[in-house]
């Protein structure tokens, strides 16, 4: 079944309607994307939710696991580096706000630097709130298998983004976007993830969705993927970059 255009067929999907209702025109691309997919032949069990424990645990569990795993995967990377660079987050950032330019005003981007310095003052990877939050990644696993299993899942689909995406001069250049986005699922479960164009806003703004399935599902992930993208084509090139004289692109 891998990368045929019929790999939807007969194929259950779970629609994840959490965080709906944000963006009218982005849950109309949603509507037509599981229009889309039930054309194609897949069996649709709409308006599924996560279980509660599932949403509430995510912020907690991303910021103790995420503080330490980026402190020290950073520095066992750094570590690698030739003489001349930084060995650790911290001096890394003391890199960073010591910047001098002498060729116009260049600083380091303000969200990425306050994340690094949140990152660095979190607990270590040893401490009893870090391996709290190992069995939370657990409790959260089970809790998206149980919506797997309620209703005989082979995928979930879900918005990635509920929003469109805002222009840059509307982004809290410290916090950054308040999109809320469903993706971290991924990230804590450790499930693969594949995200697929689902069409453009009016404002020409992409919108996508997201293909969640078990341990080990990217082969069927990868099949709907592309059975929906070649069923829809809503990829599109932007138009401030197009394609080299003499180019073809193909997808």
């Amino acid at each position: 079944m891998f990368l045929k255009k019929d790999s939807l067929r007969g194929a259950r999907l779970g629609i994840i309607r959490d965080n709906a209702g944000l963006d009218p025109e982005v849950d109309a691309i949603l509507d037509k994307a599981v229009a889309d997919l039930k054309a194609q032949g897949a069996i649709v069990i709409d308006d599924l939710h996560y279980p509660e424990h599932v949403l509430a645990a995510r912020p907690g569990i991303m910021a103790a696991i995420g503080d330490s795993d980026i402190r020290e995967q950073y520095a066992l990377y750094m570590a690698t580096l030739k003489p001349g660079y930084p060995k650790t987050l911290t001096e890394m950032i003391e890199r960073a706000d010591s910047l001098k330019a002498p060729k116009g005003k260049i600083t380091p981007y303000p969200e990425l630097y306050n994340k690094f310095k949140k990152n660095n003052a979190g607990p270590p990877s040893t401490s009893l709130s870090y391996q709290a939050a190992k069995h939370g990644m657990a409790m959260v696993r089970d809790g998206v298998l149980s919506v797997f299993e309620k209703h005989q899942l082979d995928a979930i689909v879900y918005l990635t983004r509920p929003k469109a995406a805002p222009l840059i001069s509307e982004i809290d250049k410290v916090k950054g976007s308040a999109i809320p986005s469903l993706t971290n699922i991924a990230n804590i479960t450790q499930f693969p993830d594949v995200i697929v164009p689902a069409g453009l806003t009016k404002a020409k703004l992409p919108v996508t969705i997201s293909f969640l399935g078990p341990a080990y599902s990217e082969p069927r992930l990868l099949a709907y993927a592309y059975a929906y993208e070649q069923a829809t084509r809503h990829f599109a090139l932007p138009g401030t970059t197009p394609p080299l004289p003499g180019e073809t692109i193909t997808y």
